[in-house]
């Protein structure tokens, strides 16, 4: 049932799960590699090994998103090895929605076996429809399946994440309920709040598509400042929204500065890329799960950049 629904996603929506499904594996730093050769897009990405002896090691990974309905020959793929091997790859993943040719197995054993860089690694049909049926989130957000168990399941780490904000605010409260401290969690919370009632009625209809745009007129926080070169327009209203809240309440800034990027360091010319400032310790856990959170139920990819953070603003 999952396969027959991921052949219905445009090629577009279907690399966006494929990268959300990343993340959701643990692909750290992951970032878009485009145009591909057949004008797709690449992942490119950093996931951390650790052997017997506990040495850790950082390996670079590349990840091609296949919704093909006839089955991979072995041209296609030497060709995204070459490609991979060219940028420093460690390792490829293939995903797929349909199977490999019995030769194309083959080769991808041999090239294996012979301990070649990059590794190859494939997912296909089968595969790919078990890693993607173990994640509510990617069910209900792209449409693949629908019913209470799965909704409730879905919105459980958002539902956690307004949990713990919701009991700092206990604790604000006895302390000194009127410090822009319990200012910045009341808001965290009317927006985590927001966003989670929203998702939840949207997925009720199956209709996890249909989200509000952002309105700089009507949407923004008084408490941005926004250069009028960046165009919010195209951004989901609640997850933006919740996203600047949770950076507000992290680092406890009064005013938070969304700033343009510039042009020659983004990847491809379709990328709808910002900066807000001030930055945040990203390595801090709290804080990297709850954008990973919030990400996977937008349309923004949020990443560290230096001192600031940056957004990108996905294709639909």
């Amino acid at each position: 049932m999952v396969r027959s629904k991921l052949l219905k996603l445009t090629p577009t929506e279907f690399e966006n799960l494929i990268y959300d499904l990343m993340i959701l594996n643990g692909l750290q730093n992951a970032v878009w590699r485009t145009p591909g050769a057949d004008g797709g897009r690449d992942i490119e990405g950093q996931a951390l090994s650790i052997d017997l002896s506990g040495n850790i090691e950082m390996q670079k990974w590349y990840v091609e998103c296949k919704r093909y309905s006839k089955s991979i020959d072995w041209p296609t793929v030497y060709g995204k090895i070459a490609y991979a091997d060219n940028h420093g790859a460690d390792y490829l993943l293939l995903c797929t929605t349909t199977s490999y040719s019995p030769n194309c197995k083959t080769e991808i054993s041999n090239w294996n076996r012979a301990r070649r860089r990059p590794i190859v690694r494939v997912w296909d049909s089968v595969e790919l429809e078990r890693k993607i049926s173990h994640e509510s989130v990617l069910l209900i957000k792209y449409g693949l399946e629908f019913n209470d168990k799965i909704i409730e399941s879905s919105i459980f780490s958002l539902t956690q994440f307004l949990t713990k904000v919701v009991q700092g605010l206990y604790g604000l409260l006895a302390i000194d309920p009127i410090s822009s401290n319990f200012l910045m969690s009341i808001e965290l919370s009317a927006a985590l709040s927001e966003l989670i009632s929203v998702r939840t009625e949207s997925a009720k209809l199956g209709d996890c598509g249909n989200w509000k745009k952002f309105r700089l007129d009507k949407d923004l926080y008084d408490w941005c400042n926004v250069d009028p070169l960046v165009s919010l327009s195209g951004a989901d209203c609640h997850g933006l929204r919740a996203l600047l809240a949770s950076i507000r309440y992290f680092n406890r800034s009064d005013t938070i500065k969304i700033l343009p990027a510039d042009r020659t360091t983004i990847e491809t010319a379709e990328d709808t890329v910002f900066y807000i400032q001030p930055s945040i310790d990203l390595s801090a856990s709290a804080v990297t799960e709850a954008f990973r959170i919030i990400s996977l139920w937008s349309n923004l990819e949020i990443t560290a950049d230096i001192n600031q953070i940056k957004i990108i603003l996905r294709q639909q």
